[in-house]
């Protein structure tokens, strides 16, 4: 007796063609409403995309606008040490400052480089085995 196996991988929302008249031979609103289920949840997904790009781009302008805040802060504070006679305490506060201001930069921009994603593989592909 020989028994044969096969797997099938699907990789898509969408079953293939076959499994397709199968469900409807079983359901016959079933293609319908799987090609309605995989709509509604290309829909989510491109929905949760666009917030997710939306806080993102919110929360890299707060950033910015805290940046310049602090960085304003700090450098008035060290002109002010300057224009008190403290020029060694206030270059040395001046110069934290901007020495901070530009490794964060740096690190956000290394940072950037490293996590964008790659292409997503296609995803409409089936694969049997």
């Amino acid at each position: 007796m020989v028994v044969e196996l096969q797997d099938l991988q699907i990789i898509s929302p969408i079953p293939p063609a076959a499994e397709m008249q199968k469900l409807a031979e079983i359901l016959p609103d079933g293609p319908e409403r799987v090609l309605k289920m995989a709509e509604r949840a290309l829909a989510h997904k491109i929905e949760l995309a666009e917030k997710s790009q939306a806080v993102e781009a919110y929360l890299a302008k707060t950033s910015l606008w805290v940046a310049a805040f602090i960085a304003a802060l700090g450098l008035s504070a060290s002109t002010l040490l300057v224009l008190n006679g403290q020029a060694l305490v206030g270059t040395i506060f001046g110069g934290g400052t901007l020495l901070g201001i530009i490794t964060c930069f740096v690190s956000v921009v290394s940072e950037k480089k490293i996590s964008t994603p790659k292409t997503p593989p296609d995803t409409l592909n089936q694969k049997e085995t």
